[in-house]
């Protein structure tokens, strides 16, 4: 009696697994995550944005004006590159094609990218003087 419900618990699980992940790959984003509200893009240069649709469609993406379109490939993937756009903002990034995605709070200034110790995610408000520095900061577009 133990081993036909042994049995039975079994061929539930490979049944859920079976119904379950069937699909060749999992679903890509319509826009890659890399790219959220509260961004910041490298001013001045031609700007990638991608993600993934359906095979064949068109998807067009809009920021302070600015409209490229492009057509995704065979494997989904689509790749618009915006004009270079002096440093500025805060922009609406719009991506309209099966899907619609809009991106708020967008920035376009210098990007800086940084690798090395744990102590370079420090916040301000660890450091001597933290809250104070904090509170007398004049600089609403920094992004870390």
């Amino acid at each position: 009696m133990m081993s036909r419900k042994l049995v039975l618990v079994v061929a539930a699980i490979l049944g859920f697994y079976t119904c379950t992940c069937t699909a060749d790959q999992p679903r890509q984003p319509f826009i890659h995550p890399l790219f959220s509200d509260n961004m910041v893009l490298q001013r001045e240069v031609k700007t990638p944005v991608w993600g993934w649709t359906t095979p064949g469609a068109k998807v067009t993406v809009e920021l302070d004006g600015k409209t490229v379109t492009c057509k995704a490939g065979a494997d989904g993937k689509w790749l618009a590159e915006l004009p270079p756009h002096k440093a500025g903002g805060p922009f609406v990034l719009n991506v309209t094609g099966p899907e619609t995605v809009s991106l708020k709070n967008v920035l376009l200034g210098d990007v800086w990218l940084c690798s090395g110790q744990s102590n370079m995610e420090m916040g301000i408000r660890m450091c001597f003087n933290g809250d104070e520095e904090v509170a007398s900061a004049k600089y609403p577009e920094i992004r870390l």
